[in-house]
């Protein structure tokens, strides 16, 4: 997600839908504190991992917390400056990683909220349910961030 989508994101937004929890992303929070459309103007859902959902409904998701949690993960990687890396650089992680484990593009695409190209963009429309490779990815990253074998 972008930055401002996850500013965005409102308890309200997390969704469970059999068993699958998702986020419901149809907004975004601008640097001046006020909601508007997604960039591309259409609404996303995204799967979420249930070991994740905590964090989501736990954490006050604003524009500090966000810098504060993330600029250290990003300082901690040597070559920070030389790479130019910065928060958005989650994102650019997310979707070479994802693909780098065979997680269907397309899923990725829709995930990240990229234009999907030629016909796909028109008949492609996937389920939260469709989307199991996706929060499989979030289970595996996550049990190696921490430990947790969730």
């Amino acid at each position: 997600m972008r930055l401002s989508e996850c500013y965005g994101i409102t308890e309200s937004d997390i969704k469970k839908e059999k068993d699958v929890c998702y986020i419901d992303l149809h907004q975004q929070l601008t640097d001046l504190g006020y909601y508007t459309p997604l960039k591309t103007k259409e609404k996303r859902i995204i799967p979420i991992a249930d070991c994740l959902v905590p964090l989501v409904h736990q954490q006050s998701v604003n524009h500090s917390f966000i810098k504060n949690h993330m600029k250290p993960i990003i300082r901690s990687v040597g070559d920070w400056e030389l790479r130019g890396l910065c928060i958005h650089s989650f994102r650019h992680f997310f979707i070479t990683d994802t693909k780098a484990n065979e997680i269907n593009p397309l899923f990725v695409e829709s995930i990240a909220g990229h234009s999907l190209n030629g016909i796909e963009a028109t008949y492609t429309n996937f389920h939260v349910a469709d989307l199991e490779s996706i929060r499989n990815w979030q289970k595996k990253l996550y049990s190696e961030i921490t430990g947790d074998k969730k």
